[in-house]
């Protein structure tokens, strides 16, 4: 028993080392789904009636494609931390990065409407005959 676990485990280890990880398989279908849909004009149900799995894990592994494409690249490239991601770990990186931009993008809003009430430069060109140094940023 121990040594047949010890054999699936080093087996495992092997795989992991040399091929790609789920999660580059997963975005690699979810790059050629994404392709189909818009050269084809497939639907998501289509997909997964093809593919003989539901239209939910058609969506979930579509979701990939959120990822950054610097992360995108990586996994296509099978760089070496990820070759052990799981398609959920990746599907977590994915809405990560989203609620990360989405909060970027509102601390950077928040920012803007602070400055443009103390009446502070917000940016774009200086109004003529106005300088910046002159205590307006």
């Amino acid at each position: 028993m121990r040594a047949e676990r010890e054999a699936r485990r080093v087996a495992r280890a092997q795989r992991l080392a040399e091929g790609p990880s789920t999660a580059a398989l997963a975005l690699r279908k979810a790059q050629r789904w994404q392709q189909e849909i818009g050269s084809r004009g497939l639907r998501r149900a289509d997909i997964a009636r093809a593919e003989g799995i539901t239209r939910a894990r058609v969506t979930q592994v579509m979701g990939l494609l959120a990822l950054p494409a610097d992360l995108q690249r990586d996994l296509t490239d099978n760089k070496p931390y990820t070759r052990s991601w799981s398609v959920g770990h990746a599907l977590e990186m994915a809405a990560v990065s989203e609620w990360e931009r989405e909060a970027i993008g509102e601390r950077t809003s928040a920012a803007l409407q602070h400055k443009k009430r103390l009446g502070q430069y917000t940016g774009g060109p200086v109004p003529y005959g106005d300088l910046q140094a002159s205590g307006r940023g």
